[in-house]
């Protein structure tokens, strides 16, 4: 629906260096189904594109501190001068986050699911992205370039029928 989501076109003018971010959660290095199709794709892009620039950030390998999101969040709604050095550092890796994501102009996400959901690694990593402030108001700017690789589960819909998430039908 045009009225949900906005109309993204692709343009035939492409910048000379394309700049890629990818991300992989799998916490195997080895025999991850996730890591393989990731690899297939990257090469596919670097075949077409060999001006690639590739930022790569590996979650299931190298988790992210599971304290980050709940500093900085917290620290958001305190002065500068009253944050603690942990809630600094919290900052900087939302911000060092939120970073990658805005300088590159395509993304893979190799996200597995475990047990019919997310990784944690993949769940926290999202977290604290989400506590920089250009993923929020007024200015949502790096949020809105992600909006067309977002899966949407209309859960407004499933709510307005009486629904309970995880239920089908009345009830």
């Amino acid at each position: 629906h045009d009225t949900i989501m906005p109309r993204y076109h692709i343009t035939k003018e492409l910048k000379r260096t394309m700049n890629l971010f990818r991300l992989d959660a799998s916490i195997r290095q080895e025999g991850s189904v996730t890591r393989a199709v990731a690899n297939t794709l990257e090469t596919a892009l670097v075949e077409e594109r060999p001006d690639v620039t590739i930022t790569r950030r590996d979650i299931g390998l190298s988790p992210l501190p599971s304290t980050a999101w709940s500093l900085s969040s917290g620290a958001s709604y305190l002065p500068v001068d009253q944050r603690t050095v942990e809630q600094q550092q919290a900052i900087a890796i939302a911000a060092e986050l939120a970073d990658e994501l805005e300088t590159a102009d395509a993304y893979i996400f190799a996200v597995p699911l475990y047990n019919w959901g997310v990784s944690q690694h993949f769940k926290t990593w999202v977290d604290i992205v989400l506590t920089d402030p250009r993923f929020g108001p007024p200015d949502y700017a790096i949020a809105e370039r992600l909006l067309p690789v977002a899966a949407l589960y209309p859960v407004e819909e499933e709510v307005r029928r009486g629904n309970r998430l995880g239920q089908s039908g009345a009830g």
